[in-house]
């Protein structure tokens, strides 16, 4: 039997926040790009790390006003929505699909 989330069978309080509360304010904004690691590889961007981390007085205002807009009007960039996929090879074998792991770079 399939369950199915619907209003009547899932209950909440007024104290639980809800998705419309979302705010992508300037400073945390400027929080997460800090908190990027160096040393990490680039997204699809390919914009390194170190460049955001370098650059994020400058990128906080209008990436929170483009996360903002898209947020209020329910659109999600089709670059949020991809990864790039790569096989890190765990086991013996590398004859074998079952000795890789796949880890998405975003």
């Amino acid at each position: 039997m399939k369950w199915i989330l619907t209003k009547k069978n899932f209950q909440t309080t007024s104290n639980d926040p809800v998705i419309e509360d979302l705010e992508f304010t300037e400073e945390d904004v400027k929080k997460e790009i800090l908190a990027i690691n160096d040393a990490k590889s680039p997204g699809p961007d390919q914009i390194p790390a170190k460049i955001l981390n370098e650059l994020a007085s400058e990128l906080t205002r209008p990436l929170s006003c483009i996360s903002q807009s898209y947020f209020d009007r329910g659109i999600l960039a089709f670059d949020l929505k991809s990864a790039n996929i790569y096989p890190i090879h765990k086991g013996v074998t590398r004859t074998s699909a079952k000795n890789y792991r796949l880890v998405s770079l975003t």
